[in-house]
């Protein structure tokens, strides 16, 4: 577990370029099994989801440098955690899990679930969120959509 503490900004349309980059990197090998990879479609798809007004958009970061990005909504059905994607370089050092704690606490604050999905091709991410207490609880060919309940 990484000891360095995690501050959250506002995203801004500053943040366009990171936000692609981030998206690249960590979405591309889990896009392109399932529908191929079109990367001037993949940049607009990722700008375009940047603009939902009912949505929370931050950047994360570690003493004050960039290092992912996370989307989430409150919903009649729960918290609905769009996306949390961070910069390869930052895998596996426990950030991804003091971000998600994170989110689990705000969820667990309004008592209810937080729910996300995820690609069938991204085993590593179901993994990930099944070991913070996620559990299946639809999938398609393409997705797997996943709960977690309120404590």
């Amino acid at each position: 577990m990484n000891a360095k503490a995690i501050t959250y900004r506002p995203l801004t349309a500053q943040d366009s370029e990171f936000c692609i980059r981030v998206h690249h990197l960590a979405m591309r090998e889990y896009v392109e099994p399932l529908w191929g990879w079109d990367e001037a479609a993949q940049d607009a798809w990722a700008l375009d989801f940047l603009k939902h007004r009912d949505t929370t958009h931050e950047i994360v970061l570690i003493d004050g440098r960039p290092i992912g990005y996370i989307s989430y909504q409150q919903t009649s059905d729960g918290l609905l955690l769009h996306k949390l994607y961070l910069h390869p370089d930052y895998h596996n050092k426990g950030f991804g899990s003091q971000i998600l704690r994170r989110m689990i606490r705000l969820g667990d604050s309004v008592s209810t679930p937080v729910q996300l999905s995820v690609l069938t091709t991204n085993h590593r991410a179901q993994s990930f969120y099944e070991r913070h207490g996620f559990i299946m609880v639809d999938t398609t060919a393409e997705k797997v959509r996943m709960r977690r309940a309120t404590i």
